[in-house]
């Protein structure tokens, strides 16, 4: 059980006490309850769900939109995916090696090059790459 199906089940039962306290004449002390369990259950009954809506990925084609990020909660590079005829959007775990093929992997690097300066070299979803150097003190 859920903790929604849990707060489902516990808001129709205070409403359906509070109705029959109600009809009983003790209207003063269940009428509050009566309406804050019936927003509670309209409120979780008419919710749409949000960030879990699966997609049918069989359905037309999928473009990559060169978009990556790293997801904050499982640290893993996720790549966007989007199907132009509907603007619907598909979030997947990037497959690194695929995106190495096609030159837009993480393969940002630092190194220091053979003439002792400190290169950062950045890549892009089209393929290209810009390489930034700093001069470095003498070990």
């Amino acid at each position: 059980m859920t903790v929604r199906n849990g707060v489902i089940g516990l808001s129709a039962a205070v409403l359906a006490i509070g109705l029959v306290e109600i009809v009983l004449g003790h209207a003063v002390v269940w009428i509050v309850l009566v309406i804050y369990a019936g927003l509670v259950l309209l409120a979780l009954l008419v919710e749409r769900p949000r960030y879990h809506r699966s997609v049918d990925r069989s359905n037309g084609p999928w473009r990559f939109t060169g978009e990556r990020f790293t997801d904050p909660a499982s640290g893993e590079l996720v790549e966007v995916f989007e199907r132009p005829q509907t603007g619907e959007r598909d979030y997947r775990r990037a497959d690194v090696q695929r995106a190495r093929a096609r030159g837009t992997a993480d393969a940002d690097t630092l190194e220091t090059a053979e003439w002792g300066e400190r290169a950062v070299t950045l890549h892009d979803p089209f393929g290209n790459s810009l390489v930034f150097y700093e001069k470095t003190e003498p070990d």
